[in-house]
């Protein structure tokens, strides 16, 4: 009965060693990157999360269907830095 217990207790505590919400990189977040703008790319801000890529990244549509993008986001919107709020979040569905 103990190495029925001990041979139990062995399989439950690998399997949850082995359960992990990062996919790839453990250091990265799957499916997010952050790309920044350059400064002579002319961008309107706005005070919103919300990023509309056909209105305010048009340069981005034909990567849609390519990589997977599923949203966009200005990560810094509320920021007083030009370099911040030129800074966005960029998701993608499953890479693989």
């Amino acid at each position: 009965m103990r190495k029925i217990i001990i041979l139990l207790t062995i399989a439950v505590m690998s399997g949850a060693i082995n359960v992990s919400g990062q996919k790839v990189y453990k250091d990265y977040l799957d499916g997010q990157i952050y790309l920044k703008i350059k400064n002579n790319v002319p961008y309107i801000f706005d005070n919103q999360q919300s990023v509309s890529i056909s209105e305010k990244l048009p340069f981005l549509i034909p990567f849609i269907v390519k990589y997977k993008i599923t949203k966009v986001e200005s990560s810094f919107y509320f920021s007083k830095s030009e370099l911040l709020r030129r800074t966005f979040r960029i998701y993608f569905d499953d890479i693989r």
